[in-house]
């Protein structure tokens, strides 16, 4: 599986997206973490080191019951989220098209 992740992520001239299902884990301490899920412990594990933007979507209700979804691109120690561009806020838009110009320089 791993192969095949790079073989996609490695593709030349193409930005590549991959998405992946939420998976909620307990680690030794008892904190629910949440990431990228995958077949097997170690897959889920290794997944966010195979990329440089790892983002959760994230939606959220305000006291008023109107939603917003953001894109998190830090990692707060309980969701899985990175950006090795160094280019995107800690939340941004959640639109693709907008953070691919972000971290490409493009206005």
């Amino acid at each position: 599986m791993t192969d095949l992740i790079r073989a996609f992520r490695d593709l030349s001239g193409k930005n590549v997206y991959m998405s992946a299902k939420l998976e909620k884990v307990q680690d030794e301490s008892g904190r629910i973490l949440y990431g990228p899920s995958m077949p097997g412990n170690k897959l889920s594990q290794m997944l966010p080191y195979f990329f440089d933007e790892v983002l959760a979507l994230r939606i959220e209700k305000d006291s008023e019951g109107q939603t917003s979804r953001a894109l998190m691109c830090e990692s707060d120690g309980l969701w899985s989220a990175k950006d090795r561009s160094g280019k995107l806020e800690a939340y941004e838009s959640a639109d693709l098209g907008l953070l691919i110009n972000k971290i490409a320089g493009v206005k």
